[in-house]
């Protein structure tokens, strides 16, 4: 897993395959493939938060991929949760504290506590689903994950979920 590229253009799901994340296109999986297979859909954070000083990840998080995410979640009846460069993994109940760490202040130490924190949030037999509309920028997650045990698969769009507060949630 050494030789792979610090960047990925538009050959990227030939890097996330050879990272042993799985690219799935839109029409691919449905909801219920979401829930039988026993899926958490994960993104990565945002540099976009709230200015609270703690809260759940659809508090904190003001990026539009994050709030699309969750409020599909609350409809599809699908646990979420952010990839943190603080946190690890900040699932959808959890409440944490406000912070500003980018990407780039990551060490290959603190990577490594971070996966550790990610593995140990994931249920087990669950499958680990990276949602982002882009794939370029999510590539640092990926690198990072691929210690992660069990299977993976990165999506860039969300299987259509229903209505949520009387609004058709659509992709």
């Amino acid at each position: 897993m050494n030789n792979l590229p610090n960047n990925v253009d538009k050959n990227w799901r030939d890097a996330f395959q050879l990272a042993g994340v799985t690219p799935k296109e839109k029409g691919d999986i449905s909801i219920s493939q979401f829930k039988s297979t026993l899926s958490l859909v994960v993104t990565p954070c945002s540099k976009i938060k709230s200015s609270r000083p703690a809260g759940t990840p659809d508090q904190l998080y003001k990026g539009k991929t994050i709030q699309k995410l969750f409020t599909w979640g609350k409809v599809a009846g699908i646990q979420c949760g952010v990839l943190s460069d603080k946190y690890g993994l900040v699932l959808d109940w959890e409440v944490v504290k406000n912070y500003d760490t980018p990407p780039s202040a990551i060490t290959e130490r603190e990577n490594e506590r971070l996966v550790k924190i990610i593995q140990t949030k994931i249920p087990q037999n669950h499958a680990l689903v990276i949602y982002s509309p882009r794939p370029m920028q999510t590539w640092h997650w990926v690198k990072r994950i691929i210690k992660v045990e069990g299977p993976k698969l990165y999506i860039r769009t969300l299987p259509k979920a229903g209505i949520y507060n009387g609004l058709l949630f659509k992709e």
